[in-house]
Formats: structure tokens, C-alpha cells, sequence
């Protein structure tokens, strides 16, 4: 097992300070931090480009470096925002295909946000069936299926997957594309916590919203300046229609299957706190 660094999150030094990627875990305040962005980009003159693909978060390898090659294009300063498993920029340097300009490419500023993994599968599973795109997918009796009578009975993790939950989620999506992150929980967990030690300039906490934008705003001031104010003052934040909250019980039993997700969050929840610490950011009791 890794030694895990809980200090507070590293300060960029070698990256490409003229782009922010976002790759943003889905039902964790991105439509929020969305509207933010979009407004602050105008206030402090740099470009936002939110992805409109929320479905394909893992990538092949030809898509991979397609991605990365995307990026090399961008008129900077640039924030990109996709639902993306992390991508390590630096990658497309091994493409045999790659250009000197390509081979120069630095990684970026890397952000994200994440929430109570069981919080977080509660949302997901009503956007799914009621708001998101893949709504068209399900029948109404399926629609009105609450989250507690999907998971009536359930024993295992498949019972989680038959209701469209994935209790490796956080550890898959800080972990990467290959293989190993998809089917090898260990390396996954292990892989994720790595790359969120080395590679993010911060990750927010939805639970703690307006204390993560502080933190940005301290960071990168020349992204986030404003948007505390923006969020206090104007911002109306996205609810799920018609959620139901599940029994104690389906609370215990979910987090009891997401036990992957919530080695990677408590972690962050640490690299958080350290942050804020760090930053002398006053926290609310």
C-alpha cells in the first residue's frame, strides 16, 4: 500500500498555468461550478468550454491521445470541463505520431470537485432516471422506482450495478483509462490516490461548496476571482427533481459498496482540510 500524503494539496510549478481542466465527477455541484465558470470567464477575460459528451468517461487509446492532441490547439488562458477520467496530458509524448509542438505539451492545472459517495449515487441514480440524458432509457415504472426498492435484497456489488451505481467510482475516475483502473480495485485506489497527490491543484468538497470557492479563489485567483460573490449573491442552485431519501438502512448498506469510493474521498476530505488550514480560510462551525 501507498503512503498516503494527507498534506495539504501541492502548488502548481511546472504546469502550463494558462489552462485548467475541470474533468468533472458527475452529481457533485458541476452544474453549479458550471454557472460560475461561465461567468467569471467573462469577468476575468480568459475562455470556458464545458463538453456537452456527459456519457463517455472512459476512453481508448486513439480517442486518448485525441483528447490530449485537442488540447494542444486551445487559445490560452483556457479552463475545458468534461466528465473525464483523469487524463495525464504528458502521455501524448509517447505517441509515435506525436509533433515537437505535442511533445512540448505541459501538464495543466488540474481541479475537480467530489461529494459523499453516497450522497453523490443517491443523486446520480434520480438524475439518471429524471433528469440526465439517458432518462429516455428507462420505462416509467422504471422511473418511479425509488432507490430503495432497487436495492431491496441487495447482497453484493452486482446488486449496486443492476441499479446503475458503480462503488468503484471516485477510484476509477481519479485512477485513469487502462485496464487496471477499471478491473483491478487495488491499483485503482491506489493509482487515483497517486495521481490526486501529484497531479491536483485542488479538489473541492461539495458538502463545504462556498469554503472550496474561497479555497480557489486563494489558488487561482486569476480563474476564480469573483466567485464567491457570484455564488452568494446570484447563483440558484441545481436540484434533482423528485429525489426520495432512502432509509438509514439503504444509506448503511450503500456505504458499506462504496467502500473504494470512500478510501479516495476521505483522502481528499484530508488533502481539503489541510488546504483550507494552509490558506487560513475561517471554517464556519
Amino acid at each position: 500500500m501507498l503512503n498516503y500524503d494527507v498534506s495539504p494539496f501541492r502548488e502548481p510549478s511546472t504546469e502550463d498555468i494558462s489552462l485548467v481542466f475541470y474533468n468533472r465527477v458527475p452529481k457533485c455541484g458541476s452544474s453549479t461550478l458550471e454557472h460560475i465558470l461561465y461567468y467569471v470567464s467573462n469577468v476575468n477575460n480568459f475562455r470556458y468550454s464545458e463538453c456537452g459528451d456527459y456519457r463517455h468517461w472512459r476512453l481508448n487509446n486513439n480517442d486518448y491521445i485525441a483528447f490530449i492532441r485537442s488540447l494542444t490547439v486551445l487559445s490560452r488562458p483556457f479552463v475545458i470541463d468534461r466528465h473525464l477520467f483523469y487524463v495525464k496530458c504528458t502521455d501524448i509524448k509517447n505517441d509515435v505520431a506525436s509533433t515537437e509542438r505535442e511533445r512540448k505539451l505541459k501538464e495543466p492545472i488540474y481541479i475537480n470537485m467530489v461529494r459523499d459517495p453516497v450522497e453523490q449515487a443517491i443523486s446520480n441514480y434520480y438524475y439518471d432516471r429524471l433528469d440526465g440524458m439517458s432518462r429516455k432509457n428507462f420505462s416509467e415504472k422504471e422511473k418511479k422506482k425509488t432507490i430503495e426498492e432497487c436495492l431491496a435484497g441487495a447482497s453484493s456489488g452486482q446488486d449496486l450495478a443492476s441499479c446503475g451505481l458503480n462503488m468503484n467510482l471516485y477510484a476509477q475516475w481519479f485512477c485513469g483509462h487502462s485496464d487496471d483502473c477499471l478491473y483491478n480495485i487495488t491499483y485503482a485506489v491506489e493509482t487515483a490516490i497517486y495521481n490526486i497527490d501529484s497531479a491536483y491543484t485542488f479538489i473541492g468538497i461539495t458538502e463545504h461548496f462556498e469554503l472550496s470557492l474561497k479555497a480557489f479563489e486563494k489558488l487561482l485567483p486569476r480563474y476564480f476571482n469573483g466567485s464567491v460573490a457570484k455564488y452568494q449573491t446570484r447563483i440558484r442552485k441545481k436540484v434533482t427533481s423528485n429525489k426520495v431519501e432512502p432509509s438509514p438502512y439503504i444509506k448503511g448498506l450503500l456505504k458499506q459498496y462504496l467502500h473504494p469510493s470512500y478510501i479516495v474521498y476521505n483522502h481528499i476530505k484530508k488533502k481539503f482540510d489541510a488546504t483550507i488550514a494552509k490558506l487560513g480560510i475561517p471554517v464556519d462551525v
